[in-house]
C-alpha cells in the first residue's frame, strides 16, 4: 500500500476529525480524499463533501473496491479536480514507468519492489497555477542474491498538470537514490554506481 503526503493548508486551521465510518481503511481513504479536496475545491464544494462523508457509513467487512466507485460518483464527483488527481494515483499510471526502468537500465541483476512504507510513496503538491504528483518507488536485489550483492535504488515519476488538472504539462522519470547493504562487493558497488550514475540518472 503506498504512503502519501500533501502540504497542509496554511490559510486556516485543520478541521476536526470526522467520526469513524465503521471501517478503518475507508477512514484513511476518506482522510486523504478530503486533504486533497481542501486544497483543490472551492470552499462550499469542500464543505459539501465533508458533510456527505460525515454521514457515510461503511461496514468493516465490505469490499472497498465496490464502495469507492460510488464514493467518487456521489460524493467526490467523477470529473472534479480531486478525482482527476486520484486518476493519477493508480498502479496503471506507473506501469509504463516501471517498464521504462526495467528496460532502459542495463542491470545484470534482477530486482524486486520493496514492500512497506519505503516501497511506494506519493506526494501531491498544489501550487497557484499547477498541480504535481510524484510517485517514488524503491527496488532492491532479490532475496536470493548473495550477501555481498545486496543493493537498492529509488526511482521517481514526477507529473505536472495545470491548476485545473486538465492539461499535462510535463513528466519526468529519473533514478534518485542508490544504496548498498553492508559488505557489498567493491567491484559490484563500482559497477552499479557507473550504471545508475551514483543514483542520479535521468531516464525520460
Amino acid at each position: 500500500t503506498p504512503s502519501s503526503s500533501l502540504p497542509s493548508s496554511s490559510s486556516s486551521p485543520s478541521p476536526s476529525p470526522l467520526p469513524s465510518s465503521g471501517n478503518a481503511t475507508f477512514d484513511n481513504v476518506r482522510r486523504v480524499l478530503l486533504q486533497v479536496a481542501e486544497h483543490l475545491e472551492p470552499g462550499e464544494r469542500y464543505n459539501d463533501m465533508r458533510a456527505a462523508f460525515e454521514k457515510y457509513t461503511v461496514s468493516d467487512s465490505v469490499d472497498l473496491e465496490l464502495v469507492l466507485p460510488e464514493v467518487f460518483r456521489n460524493i467526490v464527483g467523477e470529473d472534479s479536480k480531486t478525482a482527476r488527481v486520484f486518476k493519477v494515483i493508480h498502479q496503471n499510471v506507473i506501469f509504463t514507468a516501471c517498464y521504462q526502468v526495467k528496460t532502459r537500465i542495463p542491470l545484470r541483476w534482477m530486482t524486486k519492489d520493496v514492500r512497506g512504507p519505503q516501497g511506494w510513496s506519493i506526494n501531491v503538491q498544489v501550487g497557484s497555477k499547477s498541480v504535481s504528483v510524484t510517485h517514488t518507488r524503491r527496488e532492491e536485489a532479490l532475496a536470493t542474491a548473495p550477501a555481498d550483492e545486496k543493493f537498492w535504488f529509488e526511482w521517481e515519476l514526477h507529473i505536472t498538470f495545470d491548476g485545473e488538472m486538465q492539461d499535462l504539462q510535463a513528466a519526468r522519470l529519473r533514478i534518485t537514490q542508490l544504496g548498498f547493504h553492508e559488505g557489498i562487493n567493491p567491484a559490484k558497488r563500482a559497477e552499479l554506481q557507473k550504471v545508475l550514475c551514483s543514483g542520479r540518472m535521468l531516464l525520460v
